[in-house]
C-alpha cells in the first residue's frame, strides 16, 4: 500500500518480496481505506474423542510395554538359558538353577 501526500488516494497492489515495485497499481482507493474481512475466523478447535488404541501405539507406550515385559521375562529367560532341569518355582524363578 502506497499512501502519499501530494494525492487524495492510496494506492493498493499486490507485491512479491524479491520483485522491483514497477506494475502500476492494481486498486485505487480514497481516503481512509477501509477494508473487510473475507471470513470469519473459527479459533475453537473441537478436541478429539479418546482413543484407548492409539494411546497404545505411541512410542512411549510401546517402550513401556517391551520394558514391562523384559522385566517380566527376564528371570525366566536367565533360567532356561541356564540350563535348569527343574521348572521355574513361581514366586523366585532363579532358585530353580541347581549347578
Amino acid at each position: 500500500m502506497d499512501v502519499s501526500n501530494d494525492e487524495p488516494y492510496a494506492s493498493v497492489y499486490a507485491y512479491v518480496p524479491g520483485t522491483p515495485l514497477a506494475p502500476a497499481p492494481l486498486v485505487s482507493t480514497g481516503y481512509p481505506v477501509v477494508i473487510s474481512a473475507r471470513a470469519k475466523n473459527a479459533y475453537f478447535v473441537e478436541p478429539e474423542a479418546f482413543d484407548p488404541l492409539s494411546m497404545l501405539k505411541s512410542p512411549m507406550m510401546m517402550m513401556m510395554i517391551a520394558t514391562g515385559f523384559l522385566v517380566f521375562a527376564t528371570p525366566y529367560l536367565m533360567v532356561s538359558a541356564m540350563g535348569a532341569t527343574d521348572s521355574p518355582i513361581p514366586g523366585s524363578p532363579l532358585t530353580a538353577y541347581h549347578p
